[in-house]
């Protein structure tokens, strides 16, 4: 239970200071130096506190929305996926309630804050990554054939 807070806590961090952050590490690294590292950091983020098999869902996702997405929602993918994992991990009752409300609270949170905006299509990211990750934890401990325990970050 203490990840999902920590999860939470991180995703609120990201919606009052993500901004800044971004516009810092764009202007230090510049614009596409700087999206590889974030890209590269989220995979490897989820393959270490996921699996190999987070990492590859994860990384479907963003090749599935890149078109779609504005560079900065990157992070949504890994945050909201790695939320929905633990969530499902910990046999959370409610958890479409969880997902939702920390989904939807996020957006409601940045809509409070002056120099942040509410978008419709990050609660919608929100929930479809937070999903993502709650399938692959579903996968994971069914030991499902797809993944196996090759990418489940346990041993065998």
């Amino acid at each position: 239970m203490s990840k999902i807070y920590t999860i939470i806590s991180v995703i609120f961090l990201f919606s009052l200071l993500g901004r800044q952050a971004w516009d810092l590490g764009r202007g230090v690294l510049g614009r596409e130096l700087f999206l590889l590292f974030v890209l590269f950091g989220g995979l490897f983020f989820s393959y270490r506190l996921l699996g190999l098999s987070a990492s590859i869902a994860f990384g479907g996702l963003l090749a599935l929305l890149y078109p779609f997405l504005v560079p900065e929602e990157l992070i949504h993918i890994f945050l909201f996926g790695s939320f929905g994992y633990f969530v499902f991990l910990n046999r959370v009752n409610y958890k479409f309630l969880w997902i939702s409300g920390i989904s939807v609270g996020d957006e409601l949170f940045q809509w409070i804050l002056p120099w942040r905006v509410c978008d419709p299509r990050d609660m919608v990211l929100n929930l479809v990554s937070c999903l993502v990750g709650g399938l692959v934890c579903v996968l994971q401990s069914r030991n499902a054939s797809f993944f196996g325990t090759w990418g489940s970050g346990r041993k065998a």
